[in-house]
């Protein structure tokens, strides 16, 4: 779930309302008939949450495929091929030229 939605709290409340206690038959039956009311939300919140404080999502450039998952790929744009940084020549024991 996005950071901006996860900050309005609405999974604790969601949380609340499952009770695991139920049987079958009576989730059933709210899920059919259910009571208004039941969930108490900061309208203010939701609005400044998705209007105000919304991100965009990272895009995939053109050309590239989509996977599932590929949000959470990391990306190695600032990485380029042959430069190591300092520490890690250290650690190999590369003698700087």
């Amino acid at each position: 779930m996005p950071e901006f939605i996860e900050n309005t709290g609405i999974n604790k409340i969601r949380a609340k309302s499952d009770d695991p206690n139920k049987s079958l038959k009576q989730r059933m039956r709210e899920r059919i008939q259910p009571k208004m009311g039941k969930i108490d939300i900061d309208y203010n919140i939701l609005h400044d949450a998705f209007f105000k404080n919304q991100t965009r999502p990272d895009l995939s450039r053109h050309g590239e495929i989509y996977f599932e998952g590929k949000e959470n790929e990391v990306s190695n744009r600032k990485f380029k091929p042959g430069r190591i940084s300092s520490e890690l020549a250290e650690a190999l024991g590369i003698a700087e030229n």
